[in-house]
């Protein structure tokens, strides 16, 4: 997008025709702080655009332009990007002419103001640019994912003002007529609220209230007025003389931005998301004559609250929406619905206020999206640290979440355990490493939940809050370093409590957290009672810091914590409130000589859900670990668990260090592992199926236990069904083409025309590296191989409903996750994206759509003939994409 050829002259006719810059970011917060003397030469502001979603593509950049006084671009001058108090960064315009001249992301907590610094002059400060807006034009211009484009031009300052002809005299035109026009319509003015101003100075002495909801200026019989309107009324003015401002008390009108029949007394809860979200999903279409741009800002005027909680409705708190006179009071798309209530109704107290968006246990079931239901989970425990840790996770980058995750999810998994503290690093840096997993899960793993332990019984993993070292001691001869009688009397307040407040916190608005586990298998040697107190007393706080999460206690069982026999303590512990489902930890099928974990009774007593949270067979031991893992699964359902999650679960092509050789289901170091793993895709799969849930431990002991490869495929690659794109799919969402098809700045620059896209990460550089790449439609792979320069390559074949053939091909892969014959279907996880040979590129995609049968590594030169045939040989990837999406 050629953003300076778009803007600039637009940015420029703007200052010559109106003295003002152009803006067309009105509600985004951006401010422009003048010079002290703008009569002398200096940088002025003369525009900022707000790209639009198909300018922005998903990216979060502020990109930038100087211009001298004739509207030329100045090369290599320089800006100073500040981020609050963080030191300055200066950019230096080096971009090719049909791009802006530099640009910086913006990551979601940052907060950009600008100037520049060149030739000496002053500079105008533009401030307030960041991503935390809604989403104003999905897919590519959402939430954290918003850009700007603002031009500097050198004003060489005015130093006599020319003379000015007067106007004849006007009419006074008639004020109701004026008054109506004002209350009726009006553009938003580009001006900042100034509370010395005349205007807001007369509607505080007539009462009209402190908050300002809109400003606007109009064209009136040919002069310009200029409008405040107030909670109670409007001020207005024409435009010079600001001692004659006029009052309109609206208070006592029936004057709204949308007529007299619109009334606000429809109350709606149990909703999460934001106001695009709840307008497009909700409320559009529904109510006569109200559109989006009105409804947008009066639902903030309506529930002030949604200011305070970053404009995102929550699902336990109560809104006011609108409906017209002669609609009944509860709308018929909201959510839920309650009666009508007074002004400025009380958000309900009542225990069982759906949240359908957070995961629940109700009476003995989880409920995921308000179904009650059961499933499988698995335990990848070092999952958030991966490609974080050099020292315990050295073989596992960052790209084995993707891998992790795929492999999970295609297991029919719902739930992955983590654990989430490290003993090296500070609660806002795994805050950063949870964000970032939960942003990998949300653009390819929506369906699957996290359960985060907070902190480890044992010193011998990394796996505990920074600062608890001391805390851990030997309790016998010989015996495990594990947390001491001092962590839980009131050492836990020192470290562990400040870190469980602030990831809390960061993530009680996150539906895909399940829940939070106070940690691993905790126990307080011979002291159960101190366990129980700090358990429950740790429960209630987060409770009262995050409401919408379940909290649980993550043991082995209330007999490994010495509590085996006392009923009162077991009582204690599981009969709170505070803690919302029993887990334990049974691994061999508590078969002697092993000991017994099995808390089911306490499940059944207090009727909460039961997990089995960790579970496995010791391979020295067991030779039919698959068999005994089936008897497993049949036996603890038909108990009444609600989900079963092995250890150890590792699905890389080599060993990462996160599973176990003993107990774990482990594919690089267990031969029984696809048989395990077919078990438990069949048992997940069985789960998904509501009306045989009752008769799950019959249904479980039949199944088969053959490997899920074992077998060829019965049937060839299916006929296509539509395409997705190969990144962030479906939708390519936080990805942006960088080089299209024979893109003649790429010819330009590198001398070769480009036979398809190459696709980079919003966030820029080599952040999407090893980002998942995905199949676009359903296919057989007929190359998967390492070529020189290229690095790894994937090629597709894929038939169409016509029966015509065509190819996509994936290129400069790090890791090639299929392999030649390979079927396909749209969507599965084909490799991951790389640097090409040697790592010569900065990481990105190279994905072409062929409509000939190429072979795989095919590059062209740069003659006229090449573009041609290159144009008769492929498809433009984004636009067949678009043209064949599936219904």
């Amino acid at each position: 997008m050629n953003l300076p050829a778009l803007y600039n002259l637009k940015f420029i006719d703007s200052i010559k025709n109106t003295k003002r810059p152009f803006l067309d970011t009105q509600g985004y917060g951006l401010t422009i702080n003048p010079v002290d003397d703008p009569s002398q030469p200096h940088w002025r502001v003369i525009g900022i655009h707000h790209l639009t979603g198909a300018e922005s593509h998903g990216q979060h950049n502020l990109f930038v332009d100087i211009l001298d006084e004739h509207g030329e671009r100045i090369n290599n001058s320089q800006v100073v990007v500040r981020n609050y108090d963080l030191p300055p960064a200066t950019l230096t315009l080096d971009k090719p002419a049909n791009e802006p001249g530099t640009n910086t992301q913006m990551y979601f907590n940052d907060t950009l103001s600008i100037v520049v610094k060149w030739d000496g002059l002053p500079s105008e400060l533009a401030e307030g640019f960041h991503t935390r807006h809604e989403d104003d034009d999905p897919p590519g211009s959402t939430r954290g994912h918003h850009s700007y484009y603002i031009v500097f031009q050198k004003s060489v300052g005015v130093t006599e003002h020319p003379p000015v002809t007067p106007k004849p005299p006007l009419t006074p035109p008639d004020a109701s007529e004026l008054e109506a026009e004002l209350l009726a319509t009006g553009q938003p003015l580009i001006q900042d609220l100034n509370r010395e101003a005349a205007l807001f100075k007369a509607a505080q002495a007539h009462g009209l209230g402190q908050r300002l909801t809109g400003e606007y200026e109009l064209m009136h019989e040919g002069q310009t007025y200029v409008a405040q309107i107030f909670e109670l009324g409007l001020v207005y003015a024409q435009v010079g003389q600001w001692d004659q401002v006029k009052v309109v008390d609206t208070s006592a009108r029936e004057v709204t931005a949308f007529g007299p029949t619109l009334l606000w007394d429809n109350h709606i809860t149990g909703f999460f998301g934001n106001r695009s979200q709840y307008w497009e999903w909700h409320l559009k279409g529904t109510v006569p004559n109200l559109g989006w741009i009105d409804f947008k800002d009066e639902v903030v005027n309506q529930n002030p609250v949604l200011r305070e909680d970053g404009w995102v409705f929550k699902a336990n708190k109560v809104y006011k929406m609108p409906r017209s006179a002669d609609q009944p009071a509860a709308p018929a798309h909201a959510p839920i619905t309650m009666p009508a209530m007074p002004p400025e109704p009380k958000p309900p107290t009542d225990p069982q206020l759906p949240k359908s968006i957070f995961a629940q246990a109700r009476n003995g079931h989880f409920y995921l999206n308000d179904q009650p239901g059961r499933f499988m989970g698995v335990n990848i425990r070092g999952l958030v640290h991966y490609g974080q840790d050099p020292h315990y996770f050295q073989h596992a980058p960052v790209d084995h979440r993707t891998i992790q995750l795929q492999g999970a999810k295609d297991m029919n998994v719902r739930l992955v355990r983590v654990f989430l503290a490290h003993k090296d690093a500070t609660p806002q840096e795994i805050e950063r490493r949870l964000r970032d997993t939960l942003t990998l899960m949300k653009a390819n793993f929506p369906d699957m939940y996290l359960l985060p332990a907070l902190t480890n019984l044992y010193k011998d993993v990394p796996f505990y809050v920074q600062g608890d070292e001391k805390f851990y001691e030997s309790q016998s001869p010989g015996g495990k370093e594990i947390l001491n009688h001092t962590f839980y009397r009131s050492g836990y307040e020192e470290n562990y409590l400040p870190f469980v407040r602030h990831i809390v916190t960061a993530f009680k608005d996150e539906p895909q957290i399940f829940a939070w586990e106070i940690g691993n298998e905790l126990k307080a040697e011979n002291a159960p009672e101190l366990l129980v107190n700090f358990m429950t007393s740790v429960a209630a706080k987060i409770k009262a810091w995050d409401p919408n999460h379940m909290v649980t206690t993550g043991m082995i069982s209330t007999r490994h914590a010495f509590m085996e026999g006392q009923t009162q303590l077991r009582d204690k512990l599981y009969g709170s409130n505070q803690i919302d489902f029993v887990t334990i930890h049974p691994y061999n099928g508590n078969e002697p000589p092993h000991p017994v974990e099995n808390d089911s009774d306490l499940a059944r007593k207090f009727k909460k859900p039961l997990i089995v949270e960790e579970a496995g067979f010791d391979r020295n031991h067991y030779s039919n670990r698959p068999e005994k893992t089936r008897g497993d699964l049949a036996f603890w359902f038909g108990e009444g668990a609600s989900c079963y999650m092995p250890w150890g679960f590792v699905k890389t092509p080599h060993d990462n260090n996160d599973g176990d050789l003993n107990v774990g289901m482990t594919g690089p170091l267990h031969g029984d592992f696809n048989q395990l793993y077919e078990l438990h895709r069949q048992c997940g799969q069985l789960l998904g199926t509501a009306d045989i849930i009752a008769d799950v431990r019959s249904i479980i002991a039949q199944l088969g236990l053959a490997a899920r490869d074992a077998a060829p495929a019965p049937f060839g690659p299916s006929v296509v069904d539509g395409f997705d794109f190969p990144v962030g799919k479906p939708n390519a969402g936080g990805y942006y083409v960088a080089a299209g098809l024979v893109d003649p700045a790429y010819h330009a620059n590198l001398g070769y025309w480009h036979s398809g896209e190459d696709w980079n990460g919003v966030r820029g550089q080599d952040t999407d590296l090893g980002d998942p790449v995905f199949a676009v439609a359903h296919g057989l792979v007929t190359t998967a191989y390492f070529f020189p320069t290229w690095g790894n390559i994937v090629l597709i074949e894929h038939i169409l409903p016509t029966g015509e053939k065509l190819w996509s091909q994936y290129a400069h892969l790090k890791e090639r996750l299929v392999e030649k014959g390979d079927i396909v279907r749209r969507g599965d996880l084909i490799g991951t994206i790389g640097k090409g040979a040697d790592d010569r590129y900065i990481a990105h995609l190279h994905f072409e759509i062929r409509r000939h049968n190429l072979p795989a590594s095919k590059w062209w030169k740069n003659t006229p003939d090449d573009r041609a045939q290159i144009l008769r040989a492929y498809a433009h990837p984004t636009n067949f994409i678009n043209n064949f999406r599936p219904r």
